[in-house]
């Protein structure tokens, strides 16, 4: 792959073939290209060195060798085993190093057409990061084909706040009532849902929460395993323990039975049924950062919620222009 770039004495051309970078300053462009176009010619005539390898084969080597570290590992392979279905070519068995820049550009486009840019974005990420270590590692690739594929434009960030009836009557649907033990699923997703608008816990960290982990009295959470790979300590308010007192509990120590994949279609059963529209469990993150921003300062709202870039919070502190004007008089 050629690139090309101006310099104080003429054109920079530099040609990248098998991990070997080669380059030649020219006096004008045209020289530049016509030299680049020569140099990627014969390297394409030459014996390629690079083992036949399928799109398959390199994302179930991903699959096992990367996605089984991360915290995330099951909703990876998912990811993984649907975007193989459009990058795998028609009989499955399309070849890596066929899956050049227009073909993923034309994926790009077509995923465009079905999901919002972000879900693009993501998978695009995710098959990023799969060449790259099929590149540097495996030397199944010379070069990465995504790299020279646009990527759509970052959204902007969500800012859905969860409205206090809206709370109530998804709480509701779910059959959960304030005080009471919480022995259906349903139930237990609307406490797990306020639980995480009380401390901006993730909906994994919440499920997996061990009795081990809770200290009641010095009314805390400690969470060995979290996103970011790092463990964190999360401070519970008095509501948040009244949650927790009210979940039967499992034999295991776990407080919640429900598990991940049924909670996310059971809140949404429950969205449904109450009549709310664009709500998702994760929104109660945000809502429970920014009522935290009105309490804590910025660095303690990091050892919270666990952000490590500051920047990203930031935005919990803008405070309302009407406000400021209040104070101008």
């Amino acid at each position: 792959m050629a690139s090309f770039a101006q310099r104080p004495g003429g054109w920079l051309a530099r040609v990248r073939r098998n991990g070997v970078s080669e380059s030649k300053v020219f006096a004008t462009k045209a020289q530049a290209r016509a030299w680049a176009t020569e140099k990627e010619a014969v390297a394409q005539t030459a014996p390629s060195t690079l083992p036949r390898k399928t799109v398959a084969e390199a994302f179930e080597r991903y699959a096992e060798e990367v996605s089984s570290t991360k915290r995330g590992e099951r909703w990876e392979r998912v990811r993984l085993v649907a975007i193989l279905r459009e990058l795998g070519g028609p009989d499955g068995n399309r070849l890596l190093t066929e899956l050049t820049t227009p073909v993923l550009a034309e994926w790009r486009s077509n995923r465009l057409e079905e999901v919002s840019p972000g879900s693009v974005l993501r998978d695009m990420n995710l098959v990023n990061s799969v060449l790259n270590v099929a590149r540097k590692e495996w030397k199944w690739l010379d070069a990465n084909p995504l790299k020279d594929v646009t990527r759509p434009k970052q959204p902007e960030h969500r800012r859905r706040r969860v409205a206090a009836d809206e709370l109530e009557r998804i709480s509701v649907c779910l059959g959960y009532a304030e005080g009471e033990l919480a022995e259906s699923y349903g139930a237990q997703v609307a406490v797990a849902f306020h639980f995480a608008i009380e401390t901006a816990m993730r909906q994994g960290e919440i499920l997996s929460l061990t009795k081990d982990a809770v200290d009641f009295e010095k009314r805390t959470a400690f969470l060995p395993k979290t996103k970011n790979g790092s463990a964190r300590t999360v401070p519970l308010s008095s509501r948040a323990i009244a949650l927790l007192r009210q979940l039967p509990g499992e034999e295991d120590g776990r407080f919640f039975g429900v598990v991940s994949a049924s909670c996310d279609a059971l809140f949404r059963k429950g969205r449904t049924r109450a009549m709310i529209d664009d709500l998702h469990f994760h929104d109660s993150r945000r809502e429970a950062t920014s009522r935290l921003s009105k309490k804590v300062d910025v660095l303690t709202l990091a050892r919270i919620t666990g952000h490590k870039d500051l920047k990203m919070l930031m935005i919990y502190y803008e405070e309302d222009m009407a406000s400021v004007a209040q104070r101008l008089d």
